[in-house]
C-alpha cells in the first residue's frame, strides 16, 4: 500500500537558485535529500525581479512560491530598526506579504523548515502548532563578535557590526528554544549559544558536491596558491587581505609565489586586489577545479567567521592540501598534520607552504589523506541521513498530539511588493 509523503514547507530568505555556494548550497542539498522522504514546498524571498520567473525543473520542490522584496525596502526596514532592539538581520528580511503567504500555506503542511533566523522569525509564534525546524547553520553573533575583536577594522561596517553583535547574541540565545529542532554545523557555534547540551540542537556538518568538483591533484614544486570562496563576504575579504599583507611577504623572501583568488567578487573589490603584482583574481568561474589547476595548495587563513569553511572541503575534494587557521578548521574533524595543516601565525603559515613546495612526498601524503577524509566523512547523503530521520521523528510524533488541518489550494504565487 502506497503511503502519501508528509508535506514540509521550506522558507528561505534568498531564492536558492542558481546553487552557487555558501548558504544557498547548504539549503539546496538539505532539501534535495529531504525530497526523497517528503513533499517539499518552497517559499522564498527574492531581491531581484528576474528570480520571480526563473524556471526550475530539478524536481526537488513540488511547489515553488516567491515574494519580491526589493533591496531598497530591506534597507528602509534596517533603517527603521536602528533605534530599536531588533537585529538588523531580521529587519532586513521583514515582509508582510511573505508573512501572509506563510500563514496561508502552513495549515496545509505537516511541518515547516526555516532557513536561517532571517525566516525563522516568521514561525516563532507557531500559531498552527506545527512541528518547526530551524536550519540555523551557524551562530551569526559569533561571527560578529569576532569582527569586533579585529582592532584594525574601522569605519561604518565596523560600527554596524558592533551595534548588531549584542542584539544578535541575545536574540539567537533566546530563539533556539522556539523550535522543535535547531541545526548547526559546528559544536563551536552550539557552545557559543548555550553552555548546556540541548537535545533539540543537532550538529550536522556540510558535504562536498563531488559531481561538481573534479579531482585535479596538487602540482609539485608549484608556486601557485589558491583561495576559493565568495569574496563578497567580509570574512573572505579579510582572509585574502591578511594573506596578501602578512603571509605573502614571508613567502616572497625566498621565491615569488602567486596568490589566485577564485570566486564571486564585487568589481571594486576585484580592482583592489588586482593592484598587487603577485595576486590574480578570476571572479566567478564555471569550474573551480579548472581555475585551481596547477596549484600547490589551497589556503583558508580566516580570522573571522562561524560555522564551517566549505572551501576546505573543496580543496580536499579536488586533491589539494589544505592549510588553515584553527578557526578555519571549526566543524571539520580532519586530523592535523595528517589530513590538514593548521597554522596560526604568518610565519608558521608560510613555512607550511615552503614545506609542501620543497617536499613532494609530504605534498602527496597530505593531499591523499585529505581526499580520503572528505570522501569518507562529507558525502551529502550520508551526512544528511540523520537530518531526515530527525524531521521524520517530529512529524510522526505530532500526528497524535497536533490537530489535522484542511488543505489550502496550492499553485504558483509570485508576489511583488508595492
Amino acid at each position: 500500500m502506497h503511503t502519501m509523503k508528509k508535506r514540509l514547507l521550506v522558507l528561505t530568505p534568498r531564492f536558492p537558485y542558481p546553487v552557487i555556494g555558501g548558504d544557498r548550497l547548504r539549503i539546496y542539498y538539505v532539501c534535495k535529500e529531504l525530497a526523497k522522504s517528503f513533499d517539499l514546498t518552497l517559499l522564498s524571498l527574492c531581491d531581484k525581479k528576474s528570480e520571480l520567473n526563473l524556471s526550475i525543473n530539478d524536481h526537488v520542490f513540488k511547489d515553488i512560491h516567491r515574494v519580491y522584496l526589493p533591496k531598497w525596502h530591506s534597507y528602509l526596514n534596517s533603517l527603521v530598526a536602528l533605534p530599536t532592539k531588533t537585529p538588523l538581520q531580521l529587519a532586513y528580511y521583514k515582509s508582510q506579504k511573505f508573512k501572509k503567504i506563510v500563514d496561508k500555506l502552513l495549515p496545509s503542511h505537516d511541518g515547516v523548515l526555516s532557513h536561517l533566523i532571517r525566516t525563522g522569525q516568521y514561525i516563532e509564534s507557531n500559531p498552527y502548532n506545527k512541528p518547526s525546524f530551524l536550519e540555523m547553520t551557524d551562530a551569526i553573533s559569533l561571527n560578529y563578535k569576532r569582527v569586533q575583536e579585529l582592532k584594525e577594522k574601522k569605519g561604518l561596517k565596523q560600527w554596524i557590526y558592533n551595534l548588531e553583535a549584542s542584539r544578535l547574541e541575545k536574540y539567537e540565545k533566546a530563539c533556539i528554544h522556539n523550535y522543535d529542532s535547531v541545526t548547526l554545523v559546528s559544536d563551536i557555534d552550539r557552545q557559543h549559544l548555550t553552555k548546556y547540551p540541548n537535545p533539540n540542537i543537532n550538529i550536522i556538518s556540510n558535504g562536498a558536491d563531488f559531481s561538481q568538483l573534479t579531482y585535479i591533484g596538487a602540482t609539485p614544486k608549484s608556486r601557485l596558491i589558491v583561495f576559493i570562496g565568495n569574496i563578497i563576504s567580509v570574512q573572505n575579504q579579510d582572509a585574502c587581505q591578511y594573506f596578501i599583507d602578512s603571509i605573502l611577504p614571508f613567502l616572497n623572501k625566498k621565491e615569488r609565489f602567486t596568490f589566485r583568488i577564485i570566486g564571486n567578487i564585487h568589481p571594486s573589490t576585484r580592482t583592489h586586489f588586482e593592484k598587487y603584482s603577485n595576486v590574480e583574481v578570476t571572479g566567478k568561474v564555471n569550474s573551480v577545479s579548472d581555475a585551481a589547476r596547477g596549484a600547490l595548495c589551497g589556503v583558508c587563513p580566516v580570522r573571522i567567521g562561524a560555522g564551517i569553511q566549505n572551501k576546505i572541503l573543496e580543496y580536499m575534494s579536488i586533491g589539494l592540501p589544505a592549510i588553515t587557521t584553527t578557526m578555519g578548521k571549526e566543524g571539520i574533524n580532519a586530523i592535523p598534520d595528517k589530513e590538514i595543516l593548521i597554522r596560526d601565525t604568518p610565519e608558521e603559515f608560510s613555512n607550511a607552504i615552503y614545506d609542501l613546495q620543497s617536499q613532494p612526498d609530504l605534498l602527496k601524503r597530505i593531499a591523499a589523506s585529505g581526499y580520503a577524509y572528505v570522501q569518507k566523512n562529507h558525502q551529502w547523503d550520508h551526512i544528511l541521513e540523520s537530518y531526515t530521520n530527525n524531521i521524520r521523528y517530529h512529524l510522526n510524533r505530532s500526528e497524535n498530539i497536533r490537530p489535522i488541518n484542511l488543505s489550502t489550494p496550492m499553485g504558483e504565487l509570485n508576489v511583488e511588493l508595492t
